[in-house]
């Protein structure tokens, strides 16, 4: 018997009547035994099957249970992606692979918990998308879920739709369960691109790159410094080939010849010129 019937048949002994609620969960999250424990008893819960695509096991369980009207998602997350077991949601997946069978969910709620899901334009775009194919009003959040303590929270502040969100664990589980429902993947370093003068960022879980911010004036990175976490470039040869750095919100500032920081082209180190050789932006250059 697999852990999702078994955890249905447990689950299905200690409810009276029919509930309209489901939860399911990722059992790859740390301890998550703990919030299971703390669910409230009228919701049904569902631990997925990490061997099995949990999209489909979901689908599966919504057939069994037609009266279901809301549905919890209790996962890790990125913008733009629930992480499930051994499946994501994301954008790419619900256009090519999950598409039928979202549409096929016909419940009225869905309330998705994972870190920063809706964040970003890429995170709207996923809201927007997820919303348009299963037809329900959709509850997530652009911010750290889980623990207080590191810097979370069960407030699913971007709703799409009309509902009320009610935090399926009870306070003291929230307090318990020390731990963020982010993917293990804000852990490994960032890669960036830079594409026609916009800075873009890439998403492991997609595989695509995203954009992050347009500078406004055409430029080459130089690369990314790990020590102060900005990206450095020079401006082409119509901006003055200026050293600018350009922080992780797609803003940028020009580097002067001292070291410091500038609003101001004009007070940009000049990085090259076709008779120059560029040593070090700190110092000077011949």
């Amino acid at each position: 018997m697999t852990n999702l019937m078994m955890a249905e048949n447990y689950i299905d002994s200690k409810l009276l009547g029919v509930t309209k609620s489901i939860l399911f969960i990722d059992p790859t999250l740390e301890d998550y035994e703990i919030l299971v424990r703390g669910i409230n008893p009228n919701i049904k819960v569902v631990i997925l099957d990490i061997y099995r695509d949990s999209i489909q096991q979901i689908t599966e369980s919504l057939v069994r249970n037609p009266d279901i009207e809301t549905v919890h998602i209790v996962s890790h997350g990125a913008p733009g992606c629930l992480c499930l077991g051994n499946s994501q949601l994301n954008i790419n997946s619900i256009n090519n692979d999950y598409s039928q069978q979202l549409e096929s969910w016909s419940v009225t709620n869905l309330l998705l918990y994972g870190c920063n899901v809706v964040a970003g334009n890429v995170g709207t775009e996923f809201l927007s998308r997820l919303r348009k194919v299963t037809g329900a009003n959709i509850a997530a959040s652009a911010r750290p879920t889980g623990n207080v303590a590191l810097g979370g929270d069960w407030e699913l502040e971007v709703i799409k739709g009309e509902l009320e969100v009610d935090v399926p664990f009870t306070e003291e589980i929230q307090e318990e369960w020390n731990y963020v429902l982010k993917t293990p993947f804000t852990a490994k370093p960032e890669l960036f691109q830079v594409s026609d003068r916009v800075l873009n960022r890439l998403n492991p879980l997609t595989g695509q790159y995203e954009p992050i911010g347009d500078a406004g004036i055409r430029y080459n990175a130089a690369g990314y410094s790990s020590g102060d976490n900005y990206i450095y470039g020079i401006t082409d040869a119509a901006a003055g080939n200026r050293l600018i750095r350009r922080s992780s919100d797609g803003s940028f500032q020009y580097v002067t010849p001292t070291g410091g920081l500038s609003n101001v082209e004009t007070y940009g180190f000049q990085g090259w010129k076709p008779d120059s050789l560029w040593y070090d932006y700190r110092y000077s250059y011949n």
